[in-house]
This record gives structure tokens, sequence and C-alpha cells, in this order.
């Protein structure tokens, strides 16, 4: 499922909340399958190591009040992300990264 934006307007507030949204569920199988059989890609550099939704790392950004192009010229931001163990279920490749 592609993640879609909800408004919410919050009376008591007087104020608007925007909100994105994604079933993760066929994210999270897809990847369980992958990793159950090793498929991480192929050797060399460049590994298959998780399956990030969208909406996850729009929420690590937002937590930590960095833009997308932070998140992507920082790699420390990537790699947080795949350390952090309430994400595990995202990740294809369980080694060291």
């Amino acid at each position: 499922m592609q993640p879609r934006t909800e408004f919410h307007y919050v009376e008591h507030e007087a104020a608007g909340v925007i909100n994105r949204v994604q079933d993760c569920q066929s994210i999270l199988d897809h990847t369980a399958e992958l990793r159950a059989v090793g498929a991480t890609g192929a050797g060399g550099d460049m590994h298959h190591v998780a399956n990030f939704p969208v909406v996850l790392v729009e929420k690590y950004c937002n937590d930590r009040g960095i833009t997308f192009a932070d998140w992507l010229r920082d790699p420390a931001h990537p790699r947080a992300m795949l350390q952090d163990p309430s994400l595990s279920g995202f990740r294809v490749h369980e080694g060291r990264v």
C-alpha cells in the first residue's frame, strides 16, 4: 500500500494535523521472505540490507528535525535506523552494517 495523507482538524486547539499513513505489513512480509532465503543481493560493495517504507524515513526525519536531503547526505541517519531494534523487521540482512 502506498502512503496516504490524512488531515484532521482538532477543534479544541483550532488547528489541523497532517498525518502520513501506510500499511507496512506487505513490506514486512516481503522482507521476511527475502531474509529467509538470504536474498541480500550480489557480492561486492552493495548489499540489500533493508526495506524501509517512506513513512518510517519521514517519521525519523520529523522526529529529529532534519530534511530528507540531510538523511541522504549523512550515512549516520540510515545506519541509526538499521541499528534500531524496533525496525528489525524491515532488515533483510541481519549481519553487521
